[in-house]
């Protein structure tokens, strides 16, 4: 019993190794990871996660209260894990609030998307001006 609980997990391990690496790109993509937090940290944390579920998971609970019969319930469920270990070393290691970090990446995100300014012309580039019109007074 106990080499097919092992066999078990390390099957749902390597199935779903993918779901860290998601997750990791996901939460440097949205600035909220620090230069001085290496991606290996990440990745152990998730991989902490993904144990986690993996002991935890319990199919039969899952399959019977899923509306979807052929969903990957255990994707699903280790998900919340990984994220939440993630969030969690995150937390740990950053001086910074989390809350300031993610208003932090939102603000230069707007930043990226505002139109600039246009500049001044040079001498070389003459003003374009809009030709003056004068109301009709009949």
């Amino acid at each position: 019993m106990a080499d097919q609980k092992k066999d078990m997990l390390n099957h749902f391990i390597s199935e779903h190794a993918g779901l860290i690496n998601m997750h990791a790109n996901q939460l440097k993509k949205k600035g909220m990871v620090p230069s001085h937090i290496d991606q290996e940290d990440l990745h152990e944390a998730g991989i902490l996660g993904l144990m986690h579920a993996a002991v935890h998971y319990n199919e039969a609970v899952a399959s019977a209260h899923a509306k979807d019969p052929d969903a990957n319930h255990f994707a699903k469920y280790a998900n919340g894990w990984i994220k939440g270990k993630m969030m969690e070393r995150l937390k740990q290691e950053d001086q910074v609030p989390l809350y300031f970090r993610r208003k932090s990446a939102a603000l230069k995100r707007k930043e990226e998307f505002q139109p600039q300014q246009p500049a001044a012309p040079t001498a070389e580039e003459p003003a374009i001006t809009p030709p003056v019109t004068s109301p009709n007074r009949d």
